[in-house]
């Protein structure tokens, strides 16, 4: 389409539709104009973790009407763009990236999307029930403010560093034409690095991720930086508390909860322990960007593979929302 002949997309969806909007923009050879566009979205999804963010910001209830209105008024604001690269792939978000139950919750009840929100609900307790832990290494960048204690980098982690963050940044906006993430690689020195058994990693780029859970209330629209979850090591009902508590965010606050701002990741996701699926689900914004051989639906078609370790960073401001 020719950009210049139109003021803004509105997408009538949940965030899915987004996402593919977001990509599709910025997929294009002149993508710095097409960023410029309005992106608008009116609720009408299961989770709807954008609209809820956008009308949260302008202190607006959340519903339909204040949605389209704020459309209607035609007020702004900037938007952080995360981008996760593995190997050549390119993939572009504006919610969230999970990894471990989150991402089990969001796949696995796709068959209960009948229920609409409430799926979410049931299957949180079937999986906090049947929990599953995975094998893998996070590094991260933290925020200035977050440094906190640096786990000891090893030669083996310096290697996973080494082969997981990308050079291709240049290469890939010089042979595809489209935007592939930020130019700026963090020094080895600034990455922290964790191993072992994962229950959770969440990454929120906005701070809720459905209309009724507030992930991440320390997130801001447009901060340059993404909010990370971590959950390790913890028994079933403590899990369970802190879950139970997603909805005004105090979970956040949990023991078992690690969360800190960041300005890049990688992650080396794994397999089951002690299950007998190889691997599960990494979720983009509510979609699969990824998933473990013996996981549920056909994979063939997912953007990334699972196992592999794929690298995340931020750009602030990149997109321009509709907000109320």
């Amino acid at each position: 389409m020719e950009i210049s002949q139109y003021d803004g997309i509105v997408c009538v969806s949940g965030d899915g539709l987004l996402l593919e909007v977001l990509n599709g923009l910025l997929a294009r050879s002149d993508w710095k104009m097409a960023m410029k566009m309005r992106l608008g979205v009116i609720p009408a999804g299961t989770g709807n973790g954008m609209a809820k963010s956008v009308l949260h910001y302008g202190n607006e209830s959340y519903n339909v009407e204040n949605a389209t209105f704020a459309i209607i008024r035609g007020n702004t604001h900037s938007l952080d763009v995360a981008t996760v690269v593995q190997g050549q792939n390119v993939h572009h978000s504006v919610l969230s990236l999970a990894w471990g139950i989150v991402a089990d919750v969001d796949i696995e009840s796709e068959r209960f999307r009948g229920l609409g929100e409430l799926r979410n609900d049931i299957y949180s307790l079937i999986r906090i029930t049947r929990l599953r832990k995975y094998r893998g290494t996070l590094a991260y960048v933290p925020a200035p403010g977050y440094e906190g204690s640096l786990d000891h980098i090893s030669r083996e982690d310096s290697d996973l560093l080494s082969s997981s963050i990308p050079d291709m940044n240049i290469e890939k906006g010089q042979q595809w034409g489209g935007y592939s993430g930020s130019m700026s690689v963090p020094e080895k020195s600034e990455w922290r690095i964790m191993n072992g058994n994962f229950i959770l990693v969440w990454l929120m780029n906005v701070p809720w991720a459905t209309q009724t859970v507030l992930a991440a209330p320390k997130a801001e629209l447009s901060d340059g930086f993404l909010d990370l979850l971590i959950i390790k090591e913890c028994s079933r009902r403590e899990l369970l508390k802190s879950f139970l508590k997603l909805s005004d965010g105090t979970h956040v606050k949990s023991k078992i909860m690690d969360y800190l701002k960041v300005r890049a990741v990688c992650l080396a996701p794994g397999g089951q322990v002690n299950g007998g699926v190889e691997g599960g689900y990494i979720s983009l914004d509510g979609e699969v960007l990824a998933r473990g051989a013996g996981a549920y639906g056909d994979g063939s078609k997912d953007p990334m593979c699972y196992g592999s370790s794929i690298y995340i960073t931020v750009e602030k401001g990149l997109a321009t929302v509709f907000c109320a």
